[in-house]
């Protein structure tokens, strides 16, 4: 899009007026459809995020669940965990309140 073009909108800004909106160079680049070449910029994008956002579901999301799983068992993590549901949150909650 040319500045000559922009420019035609009679407002500095980009704007266009009220009746004139048809001819908007602003409406025009928001339904204008992607090229081939943007979208396949946006799937190296996308390949190149993949690993970094698999790592963070792995290492952190993954041992944020294992985690909370986790507390709802007693364990030395020598024996074998027993089930205990809730306990680990009432005998917490009892100390911090009583």
């Amino acid at each position: 899009m040319s500045f000559d073009r922009l420019m035609d909108t009679g407002k500095s800004n980009g704007e266009c007026y009220q009746d004139n909106q048809a001819s908007c160079p602003t409406n025009q680049a928001r339904r204008a459809k992607p090229h081939a070449g943007q979208a396949r910029e946006e799937l190296i994008a996308y390949l190149l995020i993949a690993p970094w956002v698999i790592g963070f579901l792995i290492f952190t999301a993954g041992a944020l669940i294992f985690s909370f799983g986790l507390s709802f068992f007693k364990t030395d993590l020598l024996s074998p965990a027993q089930f205990v549901g809730f306990g680990n949150y009432q005998r917490i909650l009892s100390i911090v309140i009583g």
